[in-house]
């Protein structure tokens, strides 16, 4: 951003430089007003201290002793403790009306923190959040430590052991084995972190490694014999010529999400025509904003009025889901349940998997006649038990392949 342009903003978003100010001679009035209450205390101590008799306390609503009502020294002049208690009283008076009245306001801390993220923003060009990373030409990724670890799967710091490849592998082949004895046709299906695809754009201080701990994990699960499939080669390979993830929303669009459904259909045996052979439609995801898929990076960011301008894409012919009903029945565990009676195939099928679940429904709903969807926090084994799929898609994003070890959990 030209350095005019921050000058305009900074006229436009006068308010928020007043709040500042405002904020500021608040905090340093409370100081003020605390330092002189401590001087007076101590100028009145040093006249000098008598014995002092304490006076019965008081009980709280709650039957509770509360701190005593009044000490007196003997010649009748206010004790020691006396004056502590009317100085700490008074505090807390005062810091209570001052936590009222940001209670009350419409800027709480979560805009304070936004605040200072404009002015960071607006004076550097750079993002100060815990949780995003601020890439080149307007790319955005997701950097929380407390949240899977993309950055441990990008520079490659995070191995899995032997042991815990061994684990997951056994829990994988005894899912595969238990789908195949109900006649479901299974497959693991690993979305890649974003930074790994449009690692190019990634601040330089960020070492990428390549190969990464899950690649490694994939290839040793194919090597076991289980069915796990990753369009990480096949992004690579169009990403200059597609947009495939957000550049604001730490997720896949729908375009790198089709690449996923297919590289899981390629596997099956079931066509896919490929994205080259796709129209394809855009229009401002502002309009139609939804789970995942609603800017959340610039949210984290407390950056959304500069990064609102992100275009969703959608390939003509997939079915698109009303958002405001999916987000309702995810958010209460229930399943999405969706029937197109012009699918390409008469099968049925289930998807459990993370956030990155939500982008794949539209083509999924193209190729199935019916097509269930939960998040993997809300399922329950009965749910598979009552819809009897034709079809099972496990999905993890990169970022969570090592809750693969938990993947027994669907039967």
């Amino acid at each position: 951003m030209k350095k005019k342009d921050r000058i305009e903003i900074i006229k436009n978003n006068w308010h928020i430089c007043l709040l500042a100010i405002t904020l500021l001679f608040i905090s340093i009035q409370s100081c003020a007003i605390a330092v002189s209450k401590i001087t007076d205390w101590m100028a009145e101590e040093q006249g000098g201290e008598s014995e002092t008799i304490i006076t019965q306390t008081e009980e709280t609503s709650s039957g509770e002793p509360s701190l005593p009502m009044a000490t007196e020294s003997k010649d009748g002049k206010p004790s020691r403790e006396s004056k502590l208690v009317k100085l700490f009283s008074g505090m807390d008076r005062v810091m209570d009306h001052i936590e009222r009245l940001w209670d009350r306001s419409i800027y709480r801390k979560a805009d304070l923190s936004r605040t200072d993220s404009v002015y960071t923003y607006l004076a550097t060009g750079q993002i100060a959040s815990s949780q995003v990373v601020c890439g080149t030409e307007g790319w955005m990724f997701y950097k929380s430590p407390n949240d899977g670890n993309s950055m441990a799967d990008y520079e490659g710091t995070n191995r899995y052991s032997e042991q815990e490849l061994e684990t997951m592998l056994s829990s994988v082949r005894k899912v595969q084995t238990e789908a195949e004895s109900r006649g479901i046709q299974f497959a693991i299906l690993i979305a890649p972190n974003k930074e790994n695809v449009y690692s190019e754009y990634m601040p330089k201080q960020y070492r990428h490694e390549p190969v990464s701990s899950t690649d490694l994990l994939i290839e040793y699960l194919k090597s076991g014999g289980a069915c796990v499939c990753s369009p990480k080669s096949e992004m690579r390979g169009c990403y200059r010529d597609y947009q495939l993830y957000y550049f604001c929303d730490s997720h896949w669009n729908q375009l790198g999400a089709y690449l996923g459904v297919k590289t899981v259909l390629d596997e099956w045996g079931i066509g896919a025509l490929p994205l080259s052979e796709r129209e394809i439609s855009a229009r401002p995801l502002k309009e139609n904003y939804h789970d995942s898929a609603s800017d959340d990076l610039a949210r984290m960011a407390g950056l959304l009025q500069f990064f609102d301008h992100e275009m969703d894409y959608m390939i003509e012919g997939t079915a698109q889901p009303d958002w405001d009903v999916y987000s309702d029945e995810q958010g209460r565990g229930s399943l999405s349940t969706y029937i197109n009676p012009e699918a390409r195939t008469d099968k049925t099928l289930m998807l459990v998997g993370d956030s990155f679940r939500t982008a794949m429904i539209p083509a999924l709903r193209e190729m199935f006649r019916e097509v269930y969807v939960i998040h993997r926090s809300s399922y329950q084994p009965e749910m598979l038990q009552t819809v009897h799929p034709d079809c099972l898609i496990a999905e993890y994003v990169e970022r969570y392949s090592s809750e693969i070890k938990d993947i027994g959990q669907l039967f």
